[in-house]
């Protein structure tokens, strides 16, 4: 393989057979019958990366600054012939990299990653791995989490890059708790991309966390969470709305309060614009963990004052609102 090119290989036959000319021909003039009828479209596979040449080209990957959390990384196997992709190591220090899940990156350079990942791929995947991996130009931001509720600044607090942003890192960027907050009932709600009703929520008590310290209950932001810190007052309990109303969060039930849902849906500051008032779920859990969930048309109790359908809440109760759907 001496002399070629990176990524080439020498077709040079070895020890070619004699008188076999004709043959050649003929099967040539095959292979041209053949060509003439593939798509224009066709591309002809790429010749393999030779052993050294993929050896030099992950020698020549950067291993002088460590991998934090938050980077994107620029992440390609030079062997699938495909343009590299952008992944991002999350709050644990991971990277999700095709066909291998979860791999640690944190602390390693990228020529140390990209070789333990090469590793793990001709384990069971490639016969050879040449893995390529480079700090992505947009590392600059993370995205965004929401604070509401008793804090001086409500809105949009951005997740720095290069760094964790946990609950009360969050609250203090969001100007701090107000007067009346109740800091020891910060709720975390984490929503679920492919899946609005399975969003997790954490409680945090952050009036604990710093009294003692704890920074394992501290729990690290996730881009698009939303933080909802109650107000001070002995209550019974809290519910949870979400969906299409313009102040979703976690609201408290005070002691001897009665609330029906269209008033929960009023407190959080009512529709969106594309809200869907007849789609409404209120989904609760009975002692035994079983679940219950009701389908309730809102619009219509605001509109005709239907009472018996306006259903009292319960603590814990999630209440999700639906959006219209648009036709173009």
């Amino acid at each position: 393989m001496m002399g070629t090119a990176f990524g080439q290989v020498d077709t040079t036959p070895v020890n070619p057979v004699p008188g076999a000319g004709s043959q050649a021909s003929v099967g040539q003039s095959a292979v041209d019958d053949a060509d003439d009828e593939l798509s224009p479209n066709y591309r002809a596979p790429a010749p393999p990366i030779d052993q050294d040449d993929s050896n030099v080209a992950m020698s020549e990957l950067d291993d002088s600054k460590a991998i934090k959390v938050g980077d994107r990384l620029e992440y390609t196997v030079l062997e699938d012939r495909e343009p590299p992709e952008v992944l991002l190591v999350d709050e644990d220090g991971n990277v999700d990299v095709p066909l291998l899940g979860d791999v640690s990156a944190v602390g390693q350079t990228a020529r140390q990653f990209a070789r333990k990942v090469s590793d793990a791929l001709k384990q069971d995947f490639y016969y050879q791995a040449t893995v390529l991996v480079s700090e992505h130009e947009g590392n600059a931001r993370r995205g965004m989490v929401i604070v509401m509720g008793e804090v001086n600044k409500e809105g949009m607090v951005e997740i720095p890059s290069g760094d964790i942003l946990r609950v009360s890192d969050a609250i203090m960027r969001a100007g701090g708790f107000t007067v009346y907050a109740d800091s020891s009932r910060v709720s975390l709600i984490r929503p679920n991309p492919k899946n609005p009703e399975a969003s997790e929520r954490f409680d945090v008590n952050v009036a604990q966390i710093l009294e003692t310290g704890r920074l394992d209950q501290d729990i690290i932001v996730r881009a698009n969470d939303r933080i909802f810190v109650a107000r001070r007052g002995d209550t019974s309990g809290q519910y949870t709305i979400s969906g299409a109303v313009n102040r979703p969060g976690v609201y408290p039930i005070s002691i001897g309060q009665k609330i029906r849902l269209s008033e929960a849906i009023l407190t959080a500051g009512g529709f969106t614009q594309f809200g869907d008032g007849s789609d409404v779920k209120l989904i609760r859990f009975d002692e035994e963990g079983n679940r219950d969930e009701q389908e309730i048309d809102v619009e219509e109790i605001l509109e005709k004052g239907r009472m018996d359908t306006d259903v009292l809440l319960k603590p814990s109760d999630r209440i999700i609102v639906g959006e219209k759907w648009i036709k173009f």
